[in-house]
């Protein structure tokens, strides 16, 4: 196994989830959110750091393509990242999240995985960027009402 190979590929990957035709064709056509998500939990930083700008490429997109990355198991991923210890990993994946919030449909799934609790935690962080994005997430969060009370 050739980890450099594995992170071209990602490279790649990530240049490709710019485009929404590439990020509609990645996601329906190729079903490459799994395999992309399995690569979340490599211990190489450069990996995570492209799994984490692809997934905000994609969020990017459509409110699709944020439901997508929800139903194939993204948030616990993303929940992980937010708390790396790695300033670009955190802030690529915290504005995900955010992104996620957006959308009412994604709102509870993420609520009920335990967002609070992490965004609770970045907010401690002395990270400026980090912090703006979990407090964009928050605001994103307490717009539902539902989930407010």
């Amino acid at each position: 196994e050739d980890l450099d190979v594995r992170l071209q590929t990602m490279v790649a990957v990530r240049q490709l989830s710019a485009s929404q035709k590439c990020s509609f064709q990645f996601i329906d056509e190729l079903q490459g959110l799994k395999p992309l998500l399995a690569l979340g939990i490599s211990d190489r930083l450069e990996i995570q750091r492209e799994v984490a700008a692809t997934l905000r490429n994609l969020s990017l997109g459509p409110p699709q393509n944020c439901s997508a990355i929800v139903r194939a198991g993204g948030a616990a991923v993303l929940m992980d990242f937010a708390v790396s210890a790695d300033v670009e990993v955190a802030h690529q994946s915290l504005g995900v999240l955010a992104n996620f919030l957006e959308t009412v449909e994604s709102q509870r799934t993420i609520f009920e995985a335990g967002v609070l609790q992490r965004l609770k935690y970045v907010l401690r962080s002395r990270s400026v960027v980090c912090c703006r994005e979990a407090l964009r997430a928050l605001a994103n969060l307490s717009s539902e009402y539902a989930l407010t009370s």
